[in-house]
């Protein structure tokens, strides 16, 4: 009885979800308003931001996440909480540019061994939808 069991996960996930009516708002500055608002609420709720991405139109974000948080709660944290720091702290006095994220968003999990593709399949979004050329998630997977 001397040693204390301890509990390991390892649950990832890939994320989708996109701007209200597809609406390209996620110029450059934007984008990076949505980085930092998405990471410091990751390290809020104990979630490691692995990798994180998009375009004008939607965002991917591959997390790491514990047992204790369902994929709802998480895409819920992150997309409310990048809304509000962008319309209510970043662009507080330009109403013309204002972020709504569509509702729902797509999730997949994702095992240990499928972590590298995914990441990079996220880290190129920008090249995959300048080329034309976006992979399908039969892709993303590995499965043919």
């Amino acid at each position: 009885m001397g040693t204390r069991s301890r509990t390991y996960s390892a649950i990832y996930y890939h994320f989708i979800w996109a701007t209200k009516h597809r609406r390209q708002i996620l110029e450059p500055d934007i984008e990076e308003f949505v980085r930092i608002a998405i990471t410091n609420k990751g390290e809020e709720l104990g979630i490691e931001i692995i990798e994180l991405n998009g375009t004008l139109d939607h965002v991917h974000v591959l997390v790491k996440s514990s047992p204790l948080l369902s994929p709802s709660e998480i895409a819920k944290f992150l997309k409310g909480s990048t809304s509000y720091y962008v319309n209510h702290v970043n662009l507080r006095d330009d109403p013309t540019r204002r972020l709504y994220w569509q509702d729902g968003y797509g999730v997949i999990t994702v095992s240990s061994t499928g972590v590298a593709k995914v990441r990079s399949y996220i880290g190129n979004q920008k090249k995959h939808h300048a080329d034309r050329s976006v992979v399908g998630e039969w892709e993303i997977l590995g499965i043919d």
